[in-house]
């Protein structure tokens, strides 16, 4: 516990940490109101891309635990910025659910199902085969593969489901 008060900034996972499914895990709130009882800062970073940093800053207002959206960012929002650093501009074949699609859009990224570039997957509980074998078919033909995260499971209320890294 003493290493924990000499750190000044903690960063903090969610899903299957803070809060699994819609309830908090017990002592999650308590450990935030000590951190800001006792000045430190922190935000949530979650590797599940399959929602938008604005999703889950709702969520864990539903769940009592307000904050504003420099306390949050999503593996989402770091490929987003890897691909503006590393493919401005070009053509990006992206496995998301649609909420997910829209931000990518929206934060100006080329999506494009054809002549694609780079194959990008996250988080995507929508995919399906149509989706799958055309990014197989885009990797075979030498495109660059992006992951949003490594993870193999995600964790929910029902167990483990599969996660971006399973595919």
């Amino acid at each position: 516990m003493k290493e924990l008060k000499n750190k000044k900034f903690f960063v903090l996972d969610m899903d299957g940490t803070f809060y699994l499914g819609s309830s908090l895990i017990d002592g999650s709130m308590e450990f935030i109101e000590k951190l800001k009882q006792t000045g430190k800062g922190f935000m949530f970073f979650t590797n599940n891309s399959s929602r938008t940093s604005d999703y889950y800053i709702n969520k864990l207002a539903s769940m009592g635990c307000v904050i504003n959206k420099d306390q949050i960012a999503t593996s989402g929002d770091v490929t987003i910025n890897f691909l503006k650093k590393y493919y401005p501009g070009k053509k990006i074949f992206l496995l998301a659910t649609q909420i997910v699609e829209e931000q990518f859009r929206e934060r100006g990224i080329n999506l494009s199902k054809e002549d694609a570039d780079a194959v990008v997957l996250t988080f995507d509980m929508t995919i399906n085969y149509e989706k799958f074998n055309h990014a197989c078919r885009l990797i075979r033909n030498g495109r660059d593969f992006i992951a949003s995260h490594p993870d193999l499971n995600c964790p929910t209320e029902d167990g483990f489901i599969p996660d971006c890294g399973a595919m």
